[in-house]
C-alpha cells in the first residue's frame, strides 16, 4: 500500500501550531433522557480525546458549550470531569498568550505553577 498518511496523522514539527476547533457542543442536551442523556458528553469527550491523540497545541471551543444558559449542577460537574481528564498533564504547553496580562485576574491557568495543564482549552462565546 503506497498511500501516504494524512498530515494530521504525522507528528507536528516545531513550526506547526495545531488548534482543534469545536463548536456547538450543547453539553447537557436531553440530559434527563435515559437513552440519549450522555450523548453530548460522549461527543465532547471524543473532541478532547482527538486533541490529545493528534497532539493539538490547544483547543478552541466556539459558542454553545452548554445547551442551557444555566446548566444543571450535574452538567457542570460532568463537564469539569471531562476537561480535567484531558487537559491536565505534565507535557509542556507550546502556546503563549500575548495580551495585557489581565487574563482572568492574572495569568492563564496553564501559566500558574500550581496547575499542571498540558492542553490549554479556550472558549469563545
Amino acid at each position: 500500500n503506497n498511500t501516504m498518511a494524512p498530515d494530521v496523522l504525522n507528528p507536528p514539527d516545531e513550526d506547526t501550531l495545531r488548534i482543534l476547533v469545536s463548536t456547538d457542543n450543547h453539553l447537557g442536551f436531553l440530559e434527563r433522557d435515559p437513552i440519549r442523556g450522555l450523548d453530548s458528553f460522549a461527543a465532547f469527550e471524543e473532541v478532547l480525546y482527538l486533541a490529545k491523540k493528534y497532539k493539538s497545541d490547544m483547543v478552541l471551543l466556539c459558542g454553545n458549550l452548554f445547551h442551557n444558559n444555566k446548566p444543571t449542577r450535574r452538567t457542570l460537574h460532568k463537564t469539569m470531569e471531562i476537561i480535567k481528564r484531558y487537559s491536565m498533564g505534565s507535557d509542556p504547553v507550546q502556546v503563549q498568550i500575548l495580551s495585557d496580562n489581565n487574563f482572568a485576574n492574572g495569568d492563564a491557568n496553564y501559566l500558574q505553577e500550581f496547575c499542571s495543564v498540558d492542553l490549554p482549552i479556550f472558549s469563545i462565546h
